[in-house]
């Protein structure tokens, strides 16, 4: 239906959240094109069962009550779309049923089923193989004659119409570029309604739509549809496509798809109603353009009040660029009257350029957004709507007062409350206490329905309580108030308006039952079904706070979800049918809960406590063709509950229908005849006794009946509804674990409350509680206190102080009882203390578990490593051995250990290089936990300069063999003389036996000695001091002058004199001529002379 363009966005994860799709309906549906068609296809597929068109079961006829009538006024005028018209009142109606027929000659004569794909172009077969004959999705009701007047047309648009319906529906030449033959067009409010049913076709029966269309080539279908693929031709999809834009989902379809989901047998879906945004994943059409997407719509403030105005943002995004951004906003739900422009906020947000004005209290204002593109399209968002808060009720109802009584049931009617500000609801509460137990309820903490508490609209002016015990006062107040949720605003000053009222005493044949109960099934031929409900409350009840709930085929989701209507009086019932049922001729309510076969189950559920109370079979279960026992079944029977059943099955089932044996009894197929009345015997009711017995923190009640029966004890403490119940076939129950307080109780015997016991007081011994340890100290050292441990915090009696160093795997008695304890631990370890505390009867409890650590003594070990290095050398790893600790530092000294210089290492190991020659100590800094630091045995190690050589030096360099060297001296040298060395013409060195600073020798043959020494300081290398050379001359020899002459002539030359056979140097020459006594030098060094 065509109200405005909606927003639907192209992403498959979206839905709409107003549709009731079942969870995981669409988890297959991926893919794009004809891949996402094909499992759309898969989906809808699946599960689709063919309804007959006409038959004495459920048809189609039947499906339009569900499918096809407007809820207002009261769901029994069919939806036409031939003959409706949105904006104003139709010229005629039709009433579902009554209205019905084949032939008309008129507009308004009647209404026929109407196939908006003509059933001629796939032949008119109506079978097993041809669903779509029957397929509610595109088989609506319609104005016969209308529908006469559509013919097998096909579905298209006419600018030249020869004929127009009453609603503006038309035929004629179709205008379109595809197709020039005769068209129906619906109205426009109406074309995404067929557009939608075109493509379901196209996917429900994508397999089968192109071999009708080669089957049947008489009709026009071969216009629209292709040879293959089973699809439609491009033209007519742009058509399809361009009619869901524009008439986007409504939510007339919305219902109409659920409908046929959940309240026909049909059950499968139209996929293009819950998610828009796949016609243009599966279909490509110059349509398929994006419209804007309106997300992220907020109000400030979210509660406004009636002093506050309402600002709004949203996002808006599209493909192109958005030109306008409107909100309309209104007070009667409908006329969206008012309109704020909308202008950016900082893209792609939008805000209201001026706010909602403020509204009285209690106004409900409704707003959408409407944006345009700027191509012309336009979203509109979905609707929200705030209600602007009330104060507190000006006053308190009046009236209030006791009404009818039964001995379960109260009910209590009021006049409402009047004044500047009236209420919205009323909170009823009760207790069996007294009245003061009733707590006044808290602003913005709204309290739900229960057994004592009742939440009533304003304008119901009556409230009933029911499953309450018997002969007992009740005490009410009820609570005026305004708003809701966290904003639910209570009147509770003055003093809330009170009512005392007492339940009467139960009988046999009395009200019994706590809640309604399915009371008959009648399951017979043809639609011969009906469903019984009985009130045996003792008070009427208001069966709109109930369901009727249809499971078929182990569903565990309702095919049908109907809610009760009317006000149901004690002891009567009110009988449900099926729309074709005939054999019960007394009046019934009409619902499609009774669509039932023998493999269905039904549950009646109550809305306010959202539980079931009555079961009929096991909902999530397919027997098969029916549930039985014996001789009895669920189909082709009557069965009608037993008088002594009292309540419903309130817990579905493990397996199969266990009561169905035990609660029913079965009359023939078609047996109506029990219908109308149903009794229902109550027992006698029962005295009560409580006895107390006390225990450790918790105790026991015990409730004895004066009935031997299978009964319910039923246990209270205070006010309010019971606390515990259990039910067996016993006069006596012990109820368990209950501490301690004032306790009563009463049974329930086949629905007849007994009286309520007296109360009695239970005192239990207080649990044992071992208190908590707290120790001064956590850590000492081994020899020392413990220091206090000390208990505090406990309940009970101090029966054992105990202590374990094995890590609580062995515990020993420390023979102590007082609060305060200490000793002196004997060995060190990990040492646990514990106290054992006992309270009366009750078991030991131990105390938190104290721990305390107690260090060894820290021994500081021993030192190993070199003793002696070379300065300039490391001293080598150093190793800390038999040490007891964690070493803190290392420390050294080099004056003896006058004064110790800290290392930071806390390693076992320690190296370095002395800086210095010298005496170095090296030690280790030992501590044991808390336990005082000592000091390591010390290594010391002597560090050695480095050696260094000096010089040789001697009196004499030159000396002639024989000679003594004269003394040679060493100084200059850092270390000891190892040795001394000599060598002979640069030969080698030879060594001296002497450690001595000097050194001489007679050298034993000529020639050039060198001297030296060998210094090695400590145990540094050795080096070889500067040499001291000698030379060692041998002895002279003077040797012979001869010549050539030995005589010559006074003038002459003595010739050459040649000196030989000497040995040395030739200093000089000498001459005599005086026999030798006396020479005078002659300066010649040569050998030779003349």
């Amino acid at each position: 239906m065509r109200f405005f363009i909606l927003l639907f966005s192209f992403c498959l994860a979206v839905q709409f959240s107003f549709a009731q799709i079942p969870a995981g309906y669409y988890d297959s549906a991926t893919g794009t094109g004809d891949v996402l068609r094909a499992n759309l296809r898969d989906i809808i597929t699946s599960g689709h069962v063919k309804l007959p068109y006409t038959s004495t079961s459920f048809d189609v006829w039947d499906a339009y009550a569900v499918t096809d009538v407007r809820p207002v006024p009261d769901n029994t005028v069919i939806w036409d779309m031939y003959s409706d018209i949105p904006s104003g009142s139709p010229v005629y109606t039709f009433t579902i049923f009554t209205d019905q027929c084949g032939t008309a000659s008129a507009e308004g004569d009647c209404y026929s089923r109407e196939h908006q794909m003509p059933n001629s172009w796939w032949g008119g077969l109506d079978n097993a193989s041809n669903p779509q004959y029957t397929d509610l999705h595109h088989v609506a009701p319609s104005d016969q004659y209308v529908n006469n007047r559509k013919s097998n047309y096909i579905v298209a648009e006419t600018t030249a119409p020869t004929w127009t319906s009453t609603n503006g529906s038309r035929i004629g030449p179709c205008s379109l570029t595809g197709f020039t033959g005769t068209a129906f067009e619906p109205i426009n409010e109406y074309k995404g309604d067929f557009a939608r049913a075109y493509l379901y076709l196209a996917t429900r029966y994508m397999d089968y739509l192109s071999v009708w269309r080669n089957t049947y080539t008489s009709y026009d279908s071969k216009y629209i549809i292709a040879t293959t693929g089973g699809n439609y031709l491009q033209w007519y999809i742009d058509m399809l496509v361009r009619w869901h834009n524009q008439d986007p989902v409504s939510q007339k379809e919305i219902d109409r798809n659920n409908a046929i989901y959940y309240n026909t047998p049909q059950h499968n879906r139209n996929p293009y109603i819950d998610h828009p945004e796949y016609v243009c994943l599966v279909w490509t059409s110059s349509y398929c353009a994006s419209i804007p997407v309106i997300t992220n719509i907020v109000q400030t403030p979210t509660y406004p009040a009636p002093a506050n105005t309402v600002s709004v943002t949203a996002d808006v995004t599209d493909d192109g660029s958005i030109t306008s951004v409107v909100l309309q906003w209104c007070t009667d739900g409908v006329s969206f009257g008012n309109s704020i422009a909308m202008t950016l906020n900082g893209a792609p947000n939008y805000i209201t350029s001026a706010s909602i004005p403020a509204q009285t209290a209690g106004t409900t204002v409704t707003y959408r957004i409407l944006a345009t593109d700027d191509s012309g399209n336009t979203t509109t968002s979905a609707t929200e709507s705030y209600t602007v808060l009330k104060s507190e009720p000006s006053n308190h109802p009046t009236g209030f007062s006791c009404g009818t009584s039964t001995s379960t049931s109260v009910t209590l009617p009021w006049t409402d409350a009047t004044g500047a500000v009236v209420p919205d609801g009323y909170l009823i509460k009760s207790s069996s206490v007294s009245m003061a137990a009733i707590a006044d309820p808290v602003d913005g903490t709204p309290e739900s329905n229960s057994t004592y508490v009742k939440n009533v609209s304003a304008g119901v002016q009556s409230v009933s309580f029911s499953g309450l015990p018997s002969s007992t006062t009740l005490y009410f107040k009820i609570y005026p108030y305004t708003n809701s949720s966290v904003n639910i605003d209570y009147k509770t000053s003055p003093a809330a308006t009170t009512a005392t009222c007492s339940t009467t005493t139960a009988g046999a044949g009395g009200a019994c039952a706590t809640d309604l109960i399915i009371s008959e099934y009648v399951e017979g031929s043809g639609n011969t079904k009906y469903i019984e409900v009985y009130n045996g409350t003792g008070t009427a009840i208001d069966l709109s706070d109930y369901k009727l709930l249809l499971y078929a085929n182990g569903a565990t989701t309702p095919n049908t979800d109907y809610t009760m209507s009317g006000i149901l009086a004690d002891n009567s019932v009110v009988v449900y049918s099926n729309s074709a049922a005939t054999a019960y001729t007394t009046d019934t309510i009409i619902t499609t809960a009774t669509f039932f076969n023998g493999n269905d189950a039904l549950g009646l559920y109550k809305i306010s406590t959202a539980s079931y109370i009555d079961i009929f079979g096991r909902i999530g279960e397919n027997p098969g063709t029916a549930w039985t026992s014996g001789s009895i079944s669920t189909i082709n029977m009557t069965l009608v509950r037993n008088s002594d059943v009292y309540n419903g099955v309130s817990s579905n089932p493990a397996s199969g229908f266990p009561t169905l044996g035990t609660e029913w009894t079965a009359y023939a197929s078609d047996d109506v005849n029990h219908l109308g009345s149903h009794t229902m015997t109550c027992a006698a009711p029962a005295s009560t006794t409580a006895m107390a017995t006390a225990g450790c923190s918790t105790g026991s009640v015990t409730i004895s009946s004066s009935v031997l029966a299978n009964q319910t004890f039923y246990l209270l403490s205070g006010a309010g509804a019971p606390i515990a119940d259990w039910t067996g076939n016993t006069d006596v129950h012990v109820f368990t674990g209950l501490p301690s307080g004032n306790y009563k109780g009463y049974t329930v015997n086949a629905g007849v409350y007994s009286d309520t016991s007296a109360v009695v007081v239970l005192i239990n011994d207080p649990a044992s509680d071992g208190g908590s340890l707290n120790e001064s100290n956590t850590e000492i050292c081994l020899g020392n206190s413990t220091g206090l441990i000390i208990l505090s915090g406990y309940t009970g009696t101090i029966t054992i102080w105990e202590t374990s160093n094995d890590g609580g795997a062995t515990w020993t008695d420390i023979g102590f009882y007082d609060e305060q304890y200490f000793e002196t631990p004997a060995t060190a370890g990990i040492w646990l203390y514990r106290v054992g505390v006992v309270s009366g009867s009750c078991s030991v409890a131990y105390s938190n578990i104290a721990s305390i650590t107690v260090d060894p003594v820290s021994v500081g070990g021993t030192v190993n490593g070199a003793t002696e290095i070379c300065l300039g050398s490391s001293t080598g790893t150093l190793t800390l051995t038999g040490y007891v600790g964690t070493i803190s530092k290392w420390q050294k000294s080099n004056d003896g250990g006058s004064t110790w210089t800290d290392i930071a290492n806390t390693a076992s190991t320690y190296s370095e290089t002395p800086l210095t020659a010298g005496t170095w100590l090296y030690r280790s800094v030992v501590q044991s936990g808390v336990c005082s630091t000592v000091n390591s045995a010390s290594l010391s190690i002597t560090v050695y300069p480095t050696s260094v050589a000096g010089t040789v030096t001697g009196v004499n360099s030159d000396i002639c063999l024989g000679d003594n060297t004269g003394a040679m001296t060493l100084a200059g040298n850092t270390g000891a003389i190892v040795k001394w060395q000599k060598s002979l013409n640069a030969g080698a060195w030879v060594d001296i036996t002497n450690t001595a600073a000097s050194y001489s020798e007679t050298p034993a043959s000529a020639g050039t000695w060198q001297y030296r020494a060998v210094i090695q300081s400590g145990v540094c290398s050795t080096v070889n001091s500067v040499a001291h050379t000698i030379v060692v001359n041998p002895l002279t020899v003077a040797g012979s002058v001869s010549g050539t002459n030995t005589e010559i002539c006074l003038g002459n030359n003595t010739g050459t004199l040649t000196q030989s056979g000497y040995t040395g140097s030739i200093t000089k020459w000498q001459k005599s001529n005086d026999g030798g006594s006396t020479w005078t030098d002659i300066a010649n060094t040569a050998a030779t002379y003349n």
